[in-house]
């Protein structure tokens, strides 16, 4: 909780960033991508560099954060839609992948207003992109399975945008 508010009970009652930013303000927002960001970044980048465990081993072991993230047994089975942590994990997997879903994410953003789109769009990216820069079968896998894990979070958002229901980015701005 932060400024007495339970985000689990404003918004969307989702625990992301998203309705961090909207219910909270910016720089919690902002604060909570981060950590979530963290939260799938330092488990790769660790396992990587100082463990140095085998690449579909670490991929499959840090993919546990986003799977945390998204069901914690702490908020029982709830969380949020993973983008931040998948967006962690695919920074460390490979950094060019992570610069070219992030510009679909930006430019989603941009033109349409909706941060579920360029969300949705951003996950439909990854396994494109993981293929063209880091492909291997495991993390082609990695980008499919969370890529559609990533869409199944999205589904009532897919629904709201489909009957012009969805919020846009700049009514959040305008609170």
């Amino acid at each position: 909780m932060t400024k007495g508010i339970d985000i689990r009970t404003r918004g969307s009652g989702n625990i992301g960033a998203t309705n961090v930013f909207r219910v909270i303000g910016t720089i919690p927002g902002i604060l909570s991508f981060f950590l979530d960001f963290l939260k799938g970044f330092i488990p790769f980048y660790l396992g990587s560099k100082y463990f140095h465990i085998n690449g579909s081993h670490l991929l499959l072991l840090s993919s546990f954060a986003i799977v945390g993230h998204d069901f914690s047994p702490f908020l029982k089975f709830k969380g949020g839609k993973g983008v931040a942590t998948t967006f962690g994990l695919i920074t460390a997997l490979n950094l060019q992948v992570a610069i070219y879903v992030l510009l679909v994410w930006g430019i989603s953003l941009i033109i349409s207003g909706y941060v579920s789109l360029a969300s949705i769009l951003s996950y439909i990216s990854v396994p494109v992109f993981i293929s063209i820069f880091t492909p291997s079968i495991s993390n082609i896998a990695f980008g499919l399975i969370f890529g559609f894990l990533g869409l199944i979070r999205h589904s009532q958002n897919i629904k709201r945008l489909r009957s012009r229901e969805e919020h846009k980015m700049l009514k959040i701005l305008k609170k």
